[in-house]
């Protein structure tokens, strides 16, 4: 496994961070399917933090995240579609899969198609588009994306 590149913490202190604690301003993008998400999810609520930190939940089965484009070979997280169309696994095996499942909706910081959109919009595009991720939506960016922090 590739290493993390965010790896910001949340801290009172300004000296050694930019991201003060403050309730809904941070939000965790996890898949079911991965579980390096379960474990952010598990601190989560071990402290208590379900009321201050929101969640998006990816959808379990990888796509293409740029479906529009032939040359984009990239598969990874996407998010629901409650209005989109059923679809097989990228490698046309499996499936149908339903383009939502209970909890598994739409992205409610930027409407992305994809976990990799929101790396993107982050100025990140070493490819590894991963989760879990916790997204600072005061300042817009990724915080981190290391489980184990």
């Amino acid at each position: 496994r590739k290493e993390s590149v965010w790896r910001d913490i949340i801290s009172e202190d300004e000296s050694c961070s930019k991201f003060q604690p403050e309730s809904g301003r941070y939000h965790l993008v996890v898949a079911m399917a991965c579980p390096w998400a379960h474990r952010a999810l598990i601190v989560r609520a071990l402290k208590g933090l379900e009321d201050a930190i929101s969640v998006s939940i990816a959808h379990p089965i990888w796509r293409k995240t740029k479906p529009d484009n032939v040359e984009d070979e990239h598969c990874g997280w996407v998010f629901g579609d409650p209005n989109g169309e059923p679809f097989p696994n990228t490698k046309g095996l499996g499936g149908p899969f339903p383009p939502a499942y209970p909890g598994n909706e739409p992205d409610p910081i930027k409407n992305s198609f994809a976990v990799r959109d929101l790396y993107e919009f982050a100025q990140d595009t070493n490819g590894k588009y991963t989760v879990p991720i916790l997204w600072d939506k005061k300042l817009n960016t990724i915080v981190n994306n290391e489980s184990s922090e």
